[in-house]
């Protein structure tokens, strides 16, 4: 964390939308720390990459096998060349078909203690 930290903060890398993705990864990949997964999704996330497929991410892999997809890598790698150029998009609706709590935003909990003082019924 520090390297990647220190590397924005020097400006050897930039995360925006518009940086140059080639070597805003090439930067990444010197960094220690920083592998495969964290590439991916910085790629994905942070500079809009529309093709990336992080086959090793578990919500990857858990996603494809509840859509009955191949969840191994090789074969789900193969299966996301169809999904080409766009295979970051196929991987919002992977980690989505899942039951993970990330999908149920916001938590149940804090969705129904707002409605509480917002003075709405809440059923049990």
């Amino acid at each position: 964390m520090r390297a990647l930290l220190e590397a924005l903060v020097d400006g050897r890398l930039s995360v925006e939308p518009a940086a140059d993705r080639e070597a805003t990864l090439a930067v990444l990949d010197e960094l220690p720390g920083i592998g495969p997964w964290t590439r991916d999704v910085i790629s994905m996330r942070a500079l809009g990459d529309p093709d990336v497929f992080p086959v090793g991410d578990l919500g990857v892999r858990r996603g494809a096998a509840a859509l009955g997809l191949p969840d191994g890598g090789a074969a789900l790698s193969a299966r996301a060349e169809r999904w080409r150029p766009w295979r970051a998009y196929a991987v919002q609706y992977l980690w989505a078909a899942t039951t993970h709590p990330i999908n149920d935003w916001p938590p149940r909990t804090v969705a129904r203690l707002s409605a509480q003082r917002r003075g709405e019924r809440v059923a049990a």
